[in-house]
């Protein structure tokens, strides 16, 4: 049966991790590692490991104190300008959505005019429904509608700039 454990082992493995092995270290400790099956393994298994080590940090190339700080500072220079955005995307959104339902009103109410001018032209419009009997119907049996649409469209700013701001803790 073969020993799962060496005296010795922790004192090749110091050689080793100290670059001592196996060319700087006492023959003592070579004369071991050639009789101990279990050390012979482990030199065998641990020296392409360290000289993987050594080769990997000679070739690192760790950048320069300037260059990580300026990284630092165009970093943080981006986060700052990312959360000042935050608030004039969520106004330019209700704006956006503001003007379109201006916009829509608009063309709304100025539609029986557009349609005489448009059928002075000779072109033939469509006819739209009447937007006062959508405000009657609203008015009449839908008025939980319309104060719900309303509400919403009231929140609906509050909700987007609350869910776009940064929470702070």
């Amino acid at each position: 049966m073969r020993p799962t454990e060496c005296p010795r082992e922790q004192d090749v493995m110091d050689a080793i991790a100290s670059g001592r092995w196996p060319h700087r270290c006492d023959a003592e400790l070579h004369a071991h590692v050639e009789a101990c099956d279990l050390c012979s393994d482990l030199a065998e298994v641990v020296v392409p490991i360290r000289d993987d080590f050594e080769q990997t940090l000679y070739e690192a190339r760790v950048p320069t104190a300037g260059a990580t700080w300026w990284r630092a500072q165009v970093r943080a220079r981006l986060e700052a300008r990312e959360a000042a955005s935050r608030p004039i995307r969520a106004v330019t959104a209700v704006a956006l959505a503001c003007s379109t339902g201006l916009l829509a009103a608009v063309l709304t109410l100025a539609w029986p005019w557009m349609r005489t001018w448009l059928w002075a032209q000779g072109i033939d419009a469509p006819v739209l429904p009447d937007p006062s009997g959508v405000i009657a119907l609203l008015a009449g049996r839908g008025l939980p509608l319309a104060i719900g649409a309303a509400l919403i469209a009231l929140a609906a700013p509050v909700a987007l700039i609350l869910a776009l701001s940064e929470r702070r803790h």
